[in-house]
C-alpha cells in the first residue's frame, strides 16, 4: 500500500503526544488529519531512526507566548553551588555497550528561587541502581536544578561506559527543550541546555522523555536530600 508523505513536524508533535498517552485514540482525536494507517507510518520511521539523537535545531517552537515555561516561580542563578560530591568512582569496569542504562533525574527548588539540589540515579538493564548521586546546589531556580541534574547523571553515565541512555524526567520543559520542541530562551539556562546537549551527543543512543512525578520519586528523593542534609 502506497503512503504518503507527512510533515516532520507533524510527525515529531503526535510522537511527542504518544509517548506521553500511550494510546492511539487520544493522538487520533488531536490530529484528525491523520489516520491510523498515518500513525503506524510514524512509527515505522521512529523505529527507522531510533538511537540518532540530534541535538535540536535553535529554530524550535516556544513553550509559552511570553517565553519558556517555568514552574511557579521566578528564574534566578546558582549563586553558592557546593563542589561536586566527592563519590564520583574512577575507572568503571568496561560495559557492554549494546546495554540500554536508565537514568532518572531531578531538581528541587524551595523557595524557587531559594535553596536548592539535584539528584540523578542511573540504573542498569536490569533494573538495578548502578549509581546514585545527589548535590546541593545553594540558590537556585527549579529550572536550573533540573538541568543540573541532568548534567550529573549524563556525566557519571558517561564516566560509566554507558553508551545507550534512557532518561526520564518529570520536568516537562526539560524534556521538550532537549527535544526541541521548545526554545531556551532564559539566558541562564543557555549554558545549561548547550553543555547537555554536547554531552548527549556523546552517547551510541539517546533518548529523554517526560514522566510523571511519582515515576521519578528516587531521583526526587535524592534532590531534596540534598538540600536537608545542607540544612542539617
Amino acid at each position: 500500500m502506497a503512503t504518503r508523505s507527512l510533515d516532520p513536524k507533524l510527525a515529531q508533535r503526535a510522537l511527542a503526544m504518544l509517548a506521553e498517552e500511550l494510546e492511539v485514540a487520544p493522538v487520533l482525536a488531536a490530529f484528525p488529519e491523520l489516520s491510523k494507517a498515518d500513525l503506524r507510518q510514524v512509527l515505522r520511521q521512529a523505529a527507522a531512526t531510533a538511537g540518532r539523537w540530534k541535538p535540536p535545531k535553535s529554530g524550535a517552537g516556544e513553550g509559552t507566548a511570553g517565553g519558556e515555561r517555568q514552574p511557579a516561580g521566578t528564574r534566578g542563578d546558582v549563586s553558592e553551588a557546593s563542589p561536586r560530591s566527592p563519590e564520583r568512582q574512577s575507572a568503571p569496569a568496561r560495559l557492554d555497550r549494546r546495554l540500554v542504562y536508565t537514568l532518572h533525574t531531578d531538581g528541587a527548588s524551595r523557595g524557587n528561587p531559594g535553596p536548592a539540589g539535584s539528584g540523578a540515579v542511573l540504573f542498569d538493564p536490569s533494573g538495578l541502581v548502578a549509581h546514585e548521586h545527589c548535590r546541593y546546589l545553594g540558590r537556585a531556580t527549579n529550572n536550573i536544578a533540573e538541568y543540573q541534574a541532568l548534567l550529573d547523571g549524563l556525566e557519571a553515565a558517561l564516566e560509566r561506559g554507558v553508551a545507550r541512555l534512557e532518561v526520564r524526567s518529570d520536568s516537562e520543559l526539560l524534556c521538550h527543550q532537549m527535544n526541541g520542541i521548545y526554545r531556551v530562551k532564559n539566558a541562564k539556562l543557555r549554558p545549561l541546555y548547550e553543555r547537555a546537549v554536547k554531552l548527549a551527543a556523546k552517547f551510541r543512543s539517546f533518548h529523554i522523555r517526560h514522566v510523571r512525578r511519582w515515576e521519578n520519586s528516587h531521583a526526587d528523593a535524592l534532590a531534596n536530600r540534598a538540600i536537608d542534609e545542607r540544612a542539617s
